[in-house]
């Protein structure tokens, strides 16, 4: 069973809150929307998300947060930013990547939507290193 004596909660919602923030700001049309929507995506929403998607980023980022506060909280900068990568080397990147084989998606959507979570990850690394 995990230790959770050591995770600082506020540093998990603050690197959840910037997980969310990141994906707001990262996937509107003049960044990478239109590039992802082009490349294969889904269309961009127009107007407010449906609360089950609100609910789906919410629970999701906190949960990416929780671990690594969990894994790697603690050290320093450099090792969150690192911790980071790593998460996103070993298991976002690869399982990611199974979208361009069985759903046929482009290897351009796959580096929008992992280049995402690759900086939201170093995000959140540096975060629950910062705030503890």
């Amino acid at each position: 069973m995990p230790d959770y004596s050591h995770v600082s909660w506020i540093a998990v919602i603050v690197a959840a809150v910037a997980h969310i923030v990141l994906g707001y700001l990262w996937y509107m049309p003049m960044v990478f929307g239109k590039r992802w929507e082009a490349a294969g995506g889904n269309p961009l929403p127009t107007g407010a998300p449906p609360p089950m998607t609100i609910a789906y980023m919410v629970v999701s980022a906190l949960l990416a947060a929780v671990g690594m506060a969990l894994w790697f909280s603690g050290s320093s900068v450099t090792n969150g930013a690192i911790s980071g990568v790593l998460v996103w080397l070993y298991f976002v990147a690869p399982v990611s990547a199974g979208a361009i084989f069985f759903q046929g998606r482009t290897w351009m959507w796959w580096a929008i939507t992992a280049g995402y979570w690759l900086v939201g990850l170093v995000i959140m690394g540096v975060i629950v290193n910062v705030i503890h």
